[in-house]
Parts: C-alpha cells; sequence; structure tokens
C-alpha cells in the first residue's frame, strides 16, 4: 500500500479542507485511483472511500456536514 497527496478530488465535506486529500490506494497513481481506495483528510480526519462512476473519480465521506 502506498499513500499519495492528491490535489484534484473535491474538498472534505466535514471541515472543507481542498488543499490535498491523503488517499491510501494498492494500485493507483496520482492521475488515476480506483473504486475502494481510502481517504482521508489531512485537516479534520474525517474518512472516505473512493467511487469511480463515468471515467471520474469521487470520494463517498463517511461523515457529512451536519447542515
Amino acid at each position: 500500500m502506498k499513500s499519495l497527496k492528491i490535489t484534484w478530488l473535491e474538498s472534505c465535506s466535514l471541515c472543507g479542507f481542498s488543499e490535498y486529500l491523503d488517499v491510501t490506494t494498492e494500485r493507483g497513481i496520482g492521475c488515476y485511483l480506483w473504486d475502494g481506495d481510502k481517504v482521508k483528510c489531512p485537516n479534520c480526519g474525517n474518512t472516505g472511500e473512493i467511487i469511480c462512476e463515468d471515467g471520474g473519480a469521487f470520494v463517498n465521506w463517511h461523515t457529512e456536514t451536519p447542515f
């Protein structure tokens, strides 16, 4: 497993941090991620998983904003 700092994913759903997200992946590279890769916000610790749809990668966050 390797850890990547990905700058092109959406911002954290909990705190809005948008500089980068930490992604843990076995097969991914900086420009290509896989379903199930683990995501963590370095600012607040919110976690999620990558979902790939229609040629794009998105984060399915475990914690959403409370409002």
